[in-house]
């Protein structure tokens, strides 16, 4: 019964017959690989629709755009950031790199293939073939958009031609689609502890190869020409060798489901929330030790609340992530913004902490004994200063060493880091509107 569904969801795709029946929807596998690929983004958008409106994403593209625009037009035409005086080339190939790992593979096979078209090697050829030229072409448009956000600082900073740089271009290209072949072949032949082993010498190197090679030929178009020629037969090699691989199908579904449902996770994953693990013991803290000398309710309330935050994995990627962003947007800033957005996402983030400490305070472990409402508020704010410390200290030594001299910067970190956490936190009890 399954399979007769199947099939007859299927059979509107797939001409098992010659090119001459026209009696099918789509009697070629070019016509069936448009059709796939109209209907993979379609399902995109349409996750990106149940995330929010159009119209909301006007509101937010719009000024988005216009404001992206103005900063890019700065860096051809006003003095580029302090910090890039201090940031040597290997950082640019390094970011290009990081931005085209996440390329992939799609060769738009399905589940029913399976049943249809998994026999028919013409067929299944030639949505390889449409998928990987598809892909390839996606990695350049990628590689692409990072190279003309780069580009303003290749050519002001490092005095770099043009030619040059439209020769590494090419460089980034070649380079960047054979490292997503062999990250895609490596996923196919191997699983577990044994892909992870194999990704040393089928990314890792390769990955660091073109780092070294692009700092070394950057003044020397021809190499990096020859080298892009090299690679584009490389890569033409390997997409003839996928079309010709057999016995990997299954591994080629679970690949391309992956890939689709990739985006819907991310969205799910913003939604719910993963089961937590139950472990006997904790991975931070083990010895479950005191965060403080003092042994009042406060205190010890105060650490249980820290402890609780460090140990949830998704807390810390959440406090890294906005960090990250915040390091990013404070270099970047000019000096007279820069202060008053430092003291923007310290406040934003403290109030982010103190959300997390209102959530502990509502355990039920924690309800269970008499705490007196002073006790938990004084515990919380003890628990977001402790929480939002290392972040001022980071946040200050970026917006010090970028604004005042090296000996000057080290003389206020700590000060200004202590400052920004006491005032903060201050400024956070006196908004609050209501008492835990």
């Amino acid at each position: 019964m399954f399979l007769r569904r199947l099939a007859d969801i299927h059979g509107k795709e797939m001409n098992m017959a010659d090119s001459s029946n026209t009696g099918y929807a789509y009697p070629t596998p070019g016509r069936l690989f448009w059709h796939r690929l109209r209907t993979h983004w379609k399902e995109t958008i349409a996750v990106i629709r149940s995330v929010a409106d159009w119209t909301v994403l006007l509101y937010m593209l719009i000024p988005g755009a216009l404001l992206g625009g103005r900063l890019y037009y700065g860096l051809w035409k006003e003095p580029l950031p302090q910090w890039s005086s201090h940031m040597i080339f290997g950082v640019i190939p390094v970011f290009l790199l990081l931005w085209l790992s996440a390329g992939k593979i799609f060769l738009m096979i399905r589940e029913a293939d399976v049943l249809f078209i998994h026999q028919r090697v013409r067929w299944l050829r030639g949505l390889m073939l449409r998928g990987g030229i598809y892909s390839m072409i996606a990695t350049a448009l990628k590689a692409g958009a990072g190279f003309l956000l780069v580009l303003p600082f290749m050519v002001r900073r490092y005095g770099i031609s043009l030619d040059a740089a439209g020769c590494w271009l090419l460089f980034t290209v070649t380079a960047g689609s054979l490292m997503v072949w062999l990250k895609h072949f490596t996923r196919l032949r191997a699983h577990g502890w044994r892909r992870w082993l194999l990704y040393l010498p089928m990314v890792v190197f390769p990955a660091a190869a073109y780092v070294v090679l692009s700092v070394w030929w950057i003044d020397s178009p021809s190499w990096l020409a020859a080298a892009s020629a090299l690679l584009a037969v490389i890569n033409v090699l390997l997409l003839l060798v996928r079309m010709r691989t057999r016995g990997t199908f299954m591994n080629d579904i679970q690949e391309e489901l992956v890939q689709r449902t990739k985006l819907t996770g991310l969205v799910l994953s913003s939604a719910m929330d993963k089961p937590r693990k139950i472990r006997s013991r904790p991975w931070i803290f083990r010895r479950s030790q005191r965060l403080f000398r003092s042994s009042t309710p406060v205190h010890r309330l105060a650490g249980a609340c820290s402890k609780a935050y460090v140990r949830q994995t998704k807390q810390l990627t959440g406090y890294a992530q906005v960090m990250s962003l915040s390091a990013a947007i404070l270099l970047t800033l000019p000096p007279g913004v820069k202060i008053l957005v430092y003291a923007a996402l310290h406040l934003l983030l403290a109030y982010w902490l103190y959300l997390n400490t209102a959530a502990f305070m509502k355990e039920g472990f924690v309800t269970m004994l008499p705490w007196a409402d002073e006790v938990k508020l004084s515990a919380m704010m003890k628990a977001v200063r402790m929480l939002l410390a290392p972040y001022a200290l980071v946040t200050s030594g970026l917006l010090l060493f970028s604004m005042l001299p090296v000996w000057a910067a080290a003389a206020a970190l700590i000060p200004l880091a202590l400052a920004a956490v006491w005032i903060t936190v201050t400024l956070l009890q006196l908004m609050m509107l209501r008492k835990i």
